[in-house]
């Protein structure tokens, strides 16, 4: 353990007969700017589907901080998936492929 570190712990025992911390002497949790994550949510609550980066640009913030704020707020973005065109014939030609390639291996 560092020398400075039992310097500290002992000087701060000495002022205050105590070696418990003092409250509110740790780092602030949450976004500085409250208004700048009134204005990110309400975005991504009308389209949760676009960048974060383009939202950072447009509210002018990080896209590092958009990401932090819309996990907060439990939103989630989803991909949109595209179902395979096929008929009947190819689904089960599909499926047969895919299951000698199962077997396979």
């Amino acid at each position: 353990m560092p020398k400075t570190t039992i310097q500290n712990v002992l000087s701060n025992f000495r002022k205050t007969l105590t070696i418990e911390r003092k409250p509110g002497s740790s780092r602030k949790k949450g976004t500085i700017d409250k208004k700048l994550e009134q204005e990110s949510l309400p975005v991504f609550r009308r389209n949760c589907n676009l960048f974060e980066r383009v939202v950072a640009e447009n509210v002018g913030m990080s896209a590092s901080t958009v990401h932090r704020i819309k996990g907060r707020a439990s939103l989630r973005s989803f991909k949109v998936q595209n179902v395979p065109d096929r008929t009947e014939e190819k689904e089960k030609t599909a499926k047969s492929r895919a299951r000698k390639l199962y077997s396979d291996y």
